[in-house]
């Protein structure tokens, strides 16, 4: 199964160009990190065409970086990925003086392929 391809982001989410002025396009495992990345460092209605697309920082702010409130907010924003199997595991780490917060999870695509990534939230 394709998952498609997608022009490749640095870890600003700017588009990334390679040495010679040209666009970086990703597809498979690196697609999937990507696309999951963009969706969980997107605060929930902040795209007027999907209102539910994102993670919804707020209410994790507003419970104080409860873990249950953090990994329930997680799992719907996963949840919406139409090329996600399953989330075979979340670990929260806590946040840290800026109130980054980071996060590793391991899922399972539609084609049974094992990914693991981390992100900072």
């Amino acid at each position: 199964m394709s998952y498609g391809k997608a022009l490749e982001l640095d870890g600003e989410c700017d588009i990334k160009i390679n040495e010679i002025n040209q666009f970086m396009v990703i597809e498979g495992a690196e697609k999937i990190k990507q696309d999951l990345t963009v969706l969980l460092r997107t605060q929930k209605g902040t795209d007027c065409f999907n209102p539910d697309f994102g993670l919804d920082m707020l209410k994790i702010v507003d419970y104080s970086y409860d873990k249950r409130i953090i990994d329930l907010e997680l799992r719907r924003a996963l949840g919406r990925y139409k090329y996600l199997k399953s989330i075979e595991g979340i670990e929260i780490g806590e946040p840290d003086e800026n109130r980054k917060v980071t996060v590793n999870i391991r899922l399972t695509t539609t084609d049974n392929e094992a990914i693991a990534m981390e992100v900072i939230l």
